[in-house]
């Protein structure tokens, strides 16, 4: 195709060869293709006048494969065993990073359990030497409390027996009264009072 020629011109040559403009091909492309399967002719695409590519029977291009040293034969046409044999490598490279990642995530998992477990037991022993020493604190207090107590029940009864040889049962109502209310706090559980049921009695202390 010359210079001056209009785009989508086709010529033809010797030989079964066509010419055809790239813009009229991409259009027309399905056609061309079967009919290079069935008639075998070749279609030269061009643009500008110059040949860019062609559309080929595969008859062509197996014999042009044939002729050609092994290895100047594309790897892809020479055996699609080692394409399968790449896809299956990949495969198996996912599925290895598949099962790392698993194991990676069991690995955590695991880990975090762990960890969880250990503060658990932290937080159990912190929560038991707190209780030991709330336990600790409440006898110590107790024991306190109880000497206190029984300081304060001698110093009561030193006091009572002070009053007793100054104002013996009997002579002062109010404080008969005083040592019935004192018996009654004290717990004693006698309540009788002075010069009732068979004569004075003198408030013992405890």
């Amino acid at each position: 195709m010359g210079r001056g020629e209009q785009p989508g011109a086709r010529q033809e040559s010797s030989g079964g060869r066509h010419e055809l403009a790239v813009q009229e091909a991409r259009s027309r492309l399905v056609p061309l293709a079967r009919m290079t399967g069935l008639t075998g002719q070749v279609t030269v695409l061009t643009e500008g006048g110059r040949a860019l590519a062609a559309l080929v029977p595969v008859e062509a291009l197996d014999r042009l494969d044939a002729a050609r040293p092994p290895s100047a034969v594309p790897a892809q046409r020479v055996d699609g065993r080692e394409e399968a044999a790449r896809w299956r490598s990949r495969a198996e490279a996912a599925e290895a990073a598949l099962a790392q990642r698993a194991d990676d995530e069991r690995a955590t998992q695991a880990r975090r359990a762990d960890d969880e477990r250990a503060a658990e037991a932290r937080r159990q022993a912190v929560a038991e030497g707190w209780q030991r020493r709330l336990e600790t604190l409440r006898e110590q207090l107790r024991v306190q409390h109880q000497r206190r107590t029984e300081e304060l029940e001698r110093a009561l009864a030193q006091a009572w027996a002070v009053v007793d040889e100054l104002r013996p049962p009997g002579r002062d109502r109010a404080l008969d009264q005083l040592r019935a209310e004192h018996r009654a706090l004290a717990g004693d559980g006698h309540d009788d009072a002075p010069g009732q049921g068979g004569g004075e009695r003198r408030v013992t202390s405890y």
